[in-house]
């Protein structure tokens, strides 16, 4: 673990303008954390000795920082703990079935079974202006075509993000900026998402999306 963590201080330290390496750092700790988590799954390791694990690394990291901002310092644990979702199958599953369960979003562990016909797959690319519930209730309006998904929150904050279509059916977005508090502690520039058209209703879409190498699908509707 000494070893892993000298090797991040140095990439830390030599790649990149400051807020690059200060997202490859937090980044490489999430995948430490859940390398740390994955492999002590099977000795029956509960939240609790997960969360000392994480609380005493963080303490650890962030006092050997000195060049760590205030702003950096105070986001360190939320930004790990967002990381590791990124990168851990077993923390995603875990804390999702923790989570309350929310009338605009489910969850599964395995792709939903889709429904909906060519036609209305093609139509689905005819619109552009769609609105959904973000995960906390609140109305989010998306401006949606094949190069870009562009979120406006009802805080006046916006994300950013390519789009990649991969066929009528499913597309990818890979992050690319937001200056919403939520959004920036939970993607960082290079973080993909995949989408899958469930069914279409009168005036919405189903959607099924999970993050890169992850197997928990959030599913949700896109109304238009």
């Amino acid at each position: 673990m000494k070893k892993i963590l000298c090797l991040l201080f140095i990439t830390l330290s030599l790649s990149g303008f400051a807020q690059s390496r200060y997202q490859l750092f937090v980044d490489s700790l999430g995948i430490v954390v859940s390398d740390y988590i994955e492999s002590h799954a099977s000795s029956g390791m509960d939240s609790a000795g997960f969360m000392q694990y994480f609380t005493q690394t963080a303490k650890n990291i962030t006092g050997s920082l000195d060049t760590l901002t205030a702003d950096q310092r105070r986001d360190l644990p939320a930004l790990i703990i967002f990381r590791v979702l990124h990168h851990s199958n077993l923390v995603t599953a875990y804390l999702t079935n923790k989570v309350e369960g929310s009338k605009y979003w489910t969850h599964s562990d395995e792709m939903p079974a889709s429904s909906i016909s060519e036609a209305d797959l093609a139509s689905f690319w005819t619109h552009k202006k769609f609105i959904y519930h973000d995960t906390d209730t609140s109305i989010v309006h998306l401006t949606l075509d094949q190069n870009f998904w562009i979120d406006s929150m009802a805080d006046n904050t916006y994300s950013k993000l390519t789009v990649q279509k991969l066929n009528n059916q499913t597309f990818q977005s890979t992050f690319i900026k937001s200056n919403n508090k939520i959004k920036r502690l939970a993607s960082i520039p290079g973080d993909i998402y995949h989408y899958q058209i469930l069914e279409k209703s009168d005036h919405s879409y189903k959607v099924a999306t999970h993050m890169n190498g992850i197997s928990t699908y959030f599913i949700f509707e896109l109304e238009y």
